[in-house]
Order: structure tokens, then C-alpha cells, then sequence
């Protein structure tokens, strides 16, 4: 029943923790989020956070405009949701079938 009604929301929205392998009281394998992705649809003109969402996690915040190859037109209305969800730049726009981005995102999180 959860995944029925919450299933359109989630093929909408996405949240990325970017976990970074840390040694923590003596165990190896344990994994801490450095960042947390917050990724907003530049070819659906949809807002699914809540105002100040950011604001909620104590890791870091990214904001990550996706298939930047779509829907040209909705690119400001993505940064303001990205604005409006707490979310301070740079925002990072990518498109992964033109391979834009993706590097310098990468470089951001990992140095």
C-alpha cells in the first residue's frame, strides 16, 4: 500500500547520499554521507520538496539539476526550487546522454 501511493512521488524526486568509507570505532566497513544530492527534473515542472527541506540534514547540501538537454525552458524555475527547498549554489546541471556535468560534479564532492 506505502509503495503504491508514494510510488509517483518517488519517479519524481531523488535523494542521494554520497557515502564516503570511514573508519569508525575500529570498524572499517562503515560507511558516512559526506553530501547529500538533492536532484530536481529539469524536464517535468514539478516542486516536491517542502520549503526549507535542506535545512534538515547536517551534511552538506547539493542541488543537482537533471536532464539539462530537456526542456530548456524550465531551467530558472529548477534553480528557484532548488532556492526555495534551502539549497545555496553552485547547482550542478547534468545530462547524462550528452555526458555534460557529470565531472564536474564529481570533482565537487570527491576533490
Amino acid at each position: 500500500m506505502w509503495k503504491r501511493r508514494c510510488e509517483p512521488l518517488l519517479r519524481r524526486s531523488a535523494i542521494v547520499w554520497v557515502l564516503r568509507r570511514r573508519k569508525l570505532h575500529g570498524h572499517e566497513k562503515t560507511y558516512i554521507a559526506s553530501h547529500i544530492l538533492i536532484l530536481v527534473d529539469q524536464s517535468r515542472h514539478l516542486e516536491v520538496y517542502s520549503p526549507g527541506f535542506a535545512s534538515s540534514f547536517t551534511k552538506p547540501v547539493v542541488g543537482v539539476i537533471t536532464k539539462t538537454d530537456l526542456a530548456l525552458e524550465n531551467e530558472n524555475y529548477c534553480v528557484q526550487v532548488l532556492k526555495r527547498t534551502g539549497i545555496t549554489e553552485p547547482f550542478f546541471r547534468i545530462s547524462l546522454p550528452v555526458g555534460r556535468g557529470i565531472g564536474e560534479l564529481k570533482r565537487y564532492l570527491f576533490g
